[in-house]
């Protein structure tokens, strides 16, 4: 048995609620009710082939479209926070997602102190509209506080603003290093050892350990 799965940009799937997927032979249909700004981004669907219980999907062979919901009250796609953090890696581009729901608008980039605009060079800072602006080669100068701002048909409009934050760390998995308290312990005596991870920020960190005796 073959079935469609759907997802946005920010990787949640669909839920039977103010949207409503109909399973069809050969497609799968999304219907959206009730439109706002804050759907616009990428939609993405995939077959799902499933024998029993057991489903197997290859989102390698995904599906995908980009796609505005255009709001001339709201020029840029909603956020959840008036302030963001955004990390920025030496091995990967850094992005601000500030993304605007009216692909023609006009947006540029500014810091808040000293106040000024950042060029977009196209060299060392890009935009793309569906992602925001993207430093290409963050370093650690370009820390601080951002904001965009948008204009169409006359209108301007700011977005939230975004505190940069440059990580020397790279991205990817922590690595882990061990303390003991002591190399040498006499039976009966308390003994423990510490676990610490380097890695990137704001990630989530489950620990598991292996040691002797270990059921």
């Amino acid at each position: 048995m073959h079935c469609m799965q759907w997802k946005t940009r920010n990787q949640i799937q669909f839920k039977r609620s103010k949207n409503s997927i109909k399973q069809h032979d050969r497609y799968g249909q999304l219907i959206l009710r009730n439109t706002t700004a804050a759907d616009t981004g990428e939609f993405s669907c995939w077959a799902q082939s499933c024998d029993g219980y057991i489903c197997v999907k290859d989102e390698s062979k995904a599906g995908s479209t980009y796609i505005f919901f255009a709001d001339k009250d709201e020029l840029f796609v909603p956020s959840p926070t008036y302030f963001e953090i955004v990390y920025m890696y030496p091995d990967k581009p850094g992005v601000i997602p500030c993304r605007v729901t009216i692909p023609t608008a006009k947006v540029t980039l500014h810091q808040e102190f000293p106040a000024e605009e950042i060029k977009a060079d196209g060299t060392n800072l890009a935009y793309d509209v569906k992602k925001g602006f993207v430093y290409l080669h963050p370093r650690p100068e370009h820390m601080g506080v951002l904001y965009c701002r948008a204009e169409a048909q006359g209108k301007p409009q700011i977005s939230i603003k975004y505190r940069l934050l440059y990580v020397e760390v790279p991205s990817g998995p922590p690595s882990a290093t061990l303390a003991a308290s002591s190399n040498k312990v006499s039976g009966g005596d308390n003994f423990n050892v510490l676990c610490t991870v380097l890695g990137e920020p704001d990630v989530a960190v489950e620990f598991s350990w292996t040691y002797p005796g270990q059921e």
